[in-house]
């Protein structure tokens, strides 16, 4: 009996110095991948490399004396040694996933080291390396998928303070490194659909002009082809909207249109008249019509569109630099908006060239865009998603995968479910047939009660502000270009979209003609009409009854809608038991979700 427990004791002893030693080396492997993550950041590839070499080393070393070993085994029966035992194993395996992983991303990302140090993605003369793009996402998202879930919690009952540090070091860079390898991974999945990775591409760049507003944004005024093919951009054919003209409105056996969208606009002719595509505010209901009257017209098949405003282009010109443009001169990120949207009306005294003119910028921006030579994409992406946020560029892709990535990073002006939140988006269309609204003010007041399980009431007040000079001396601009109506006079339809199950129980202020509720592509909007001389103000309250909302804590969306001057959104609703949602007074680039206590 005395030789038995001395045995056990020499193998306890031998498991507890083997446990020792690969605590050490988990802790030092741990502290290599925290270094090597530091310098990858900071362009340092080389000494990640040699970090994550040594940290492999470490941890092989480390894996090995953990397995097949019989006093490991035997003391791994008893409490507390079978607790850091397990968190040993699981805490090695976990490291080494992160050590070959990291390796196999920064072996088949060589050719996209830039100069410094640093990543990059580069566009040379419109061309992507796709290879390397499609390369660097299957090893991103092989190491990904190899991570542990958001929702893991690793067992940490029992365990000694080198076991518990390690395992805390270790699942502290991994969770902090799957969100970020999720967004570039997505990010190079989406850059190569776009890209002709799967397939020749072709979009239409649906060109909005935001001195005269529509519901999704300016009037199509322009456009333009974009292709690619097998990780190659090319431009096609840029133009006035007319180019595009329809005869007639496309024929039913080629598009469904819902009744209660044409029965709204009627008359306007939204799936014949370009000018007329966008005024829903989803882009994923105008796109697909877009797309059906392009193909009617040029017999060619679209795979997406891109709609993008003169705010847009200055997120692109913000990467390419400057343009030249025939009468214009320099077109830059800083002037383009006033250039294209104000002052050029003003100089161009031919409706025709007037016309084309931000077309024209358009083309000379994405042809600096495809032409140029850029060692990185990224100056790009990141302007393009802060305006992407603001809708000014926003894209609808046929294809489901790529449309759902591009709607994680906000690039496909996604509208809240007509049903299942409380929401508010604000529309003010232009109709008078000038370019107003670069001078047009507007707000939104919500005030109300949203208690759970209640019928809701809400006071809606919009306000309407022209601040267009009376004496405006450019007829395109300023008008009158329609009968009956006087210079500077904005004409406009505004209408607000709200959940369904949403009444008017009344109206009063001063629309012209009384404000009603009807039902649009499925979505609740009460509509009004406004006219507004040149330096007034119109206002008109809305008193509204909601269908009682489910129990517990309140959310309310905010969506903007891409204008030259935002809309100004305050908040004041009761949602019950002392708390609320507010918002002061302020302008809405953005969307928002406001939150019960925010």
């Amino acid at each position: 009996m005395g030789s038995l427990f001395g045995i056990l004791l020499v193998l306890a002893a031998f498991a507890a110095f083997r446990l020792v030693n690969v605590s050490r080396d988990l802790n030092d492997a741990a502290d290599l991948l925290t270094t090597a993550r530091s310098n990858v950041e900071l362009g340092q590839l080389g000494q990640a490399r040699a970090e994550l070499a040594e940290a492999q080393a470490l941890l092989t070393r480390s894996n090995s004396g953990l397995y097949q070993n019989v006093a490991l085994d035997l003391v791994g029966a008893f409490p507390v040694a079978r607790e850091n035992l397990r968190a040993l194993r699981e805490t090695v395996g976990l490291a080494l996933r992160l050590t070959d992983g990291a390796n196999r991303i920064l072996a088949v990302t060589r050719s996209l080291e830039a100069t410094d140090g640093s990543l990059e993605v580069p566009l040379l003369g419109g061309m992507v390396p796709l290879p390397a793009v499609r390369d660097t996402q299957e090893a991103v998202q092989a190491l990904a998928e190899g991570l542990p879930g958001p929702r893991y919690e690793p067992e940490t009952a029992f365990l000694v303070g080198s076991v518990a540090r390690a395992q805390d070091l270790v699942f502290a860079e991994a969770e902090g490194l799957r969100p970020r390898l999720d967004t570039v991974g997505r990010g190079l999945e989406l850059l190569g659909s776009l890209a002709g990775a799967t397939g020749p591409q072709r979009f239409l760049i649906a060109v909005a002009n935001t001195a005269e507003m529509r519901g999704a944004g300016g009037m199509i005024l322009s456009y333009g082809i974009l292709e690619a093919s097998n990780g190659v951009f090319t431009l096609g054919e840029f133009g006035g909207i007319d180019d595009l003209a329809l005869e007639g409105e496309v024929d039913a056996d080629f598009l469904t249109v819902p009744e209660d969208y044409l029965a709204r606009w009627d008359g306007l002719q939204p799936t014949r008249l370009w000018r007329n595509t966008t005024l829903h505010p989803d882009l994923a209901f105008n796109a697909p019509i877009m797309e059906v009257m392009f193909s009617v017209k040029t017999g060619l098949l679209l795979d997406g569109v891109i709609q993008i405003d003169p705010a847009g282009l200055a997120a692109i010109l913000a990467g390419t630099g400057p343009v030249q443009v025939e009468g214009l001169g320099q077109v830059d990120a800083t002037n383009v908006v006033d250039l294209t949207l104000n002052r050029a009306y003003i100089d161009f005294p031919d409706r025709d060239q007037r016309q084309e003119l931000l077309g024209d910028v358009a083309e000379a921006t994405f042809d600096a865009l495809v032409g140029g030579q850029f060692g990185s994409l990224r100056p790009f992406g990141e302007a393009l998603f802060a305006t992407a946020q603001e809708r000014h560029i926003a894209i609808f892709l046929n294809s489901f995968q790529a449309q759902r990535i591009a709607s994680t990073f906000g690039a496909t002006a996604d509208l809240p479910p007509p049903d299942a939140v409380d929401h508010a988006i604000l529309t003010v269309q232009n109709f008078s047939k000038n370019k107003l609204d670069y001078y047009l003010d507007t707000s939104l007041s919500l005030v109300g009660t949203r208690r759970g399980g209640q019928l809701g009431s809400m006071v809606a007040t919009v306000t309407v502000t022209n601040t267009a000079p009376a004496d405006g001396a450019a007829d395109y601009v300023f008008g009158p270009n329609a009968e009956g109506e006087t210079a500077g006079l904005y004409r406009g339809v505004v209408s607000l979209y709200l959940p369904t199950g949403t009444t008017l129980v009344g109206s009063s202020g001063e629309s012209a003609g009384l404000a009603g509720i009807t039902s649009e592509a499925g979505r609740t909007v009460v509509g009004f009409n406004v006219d507004v001389p040149a330096g007034q103000t119109r206002t008109v309250v809305l008193d509204l009854a909601m269908a009682p909302r489910p129990a517990g804590p309140y959310e309310l969306t905010l969506v903007p809608v891409p204008r030259v001057r935002p809309t100004v959104v305050s908040v004041d609703v009761d949602t019950g038991n002392g708390a609320a949602v507010h918002r002061d007074p302020a302008p809405l680039p953005r969307l928002e979700v406001l939150r019960e206590g925010q």
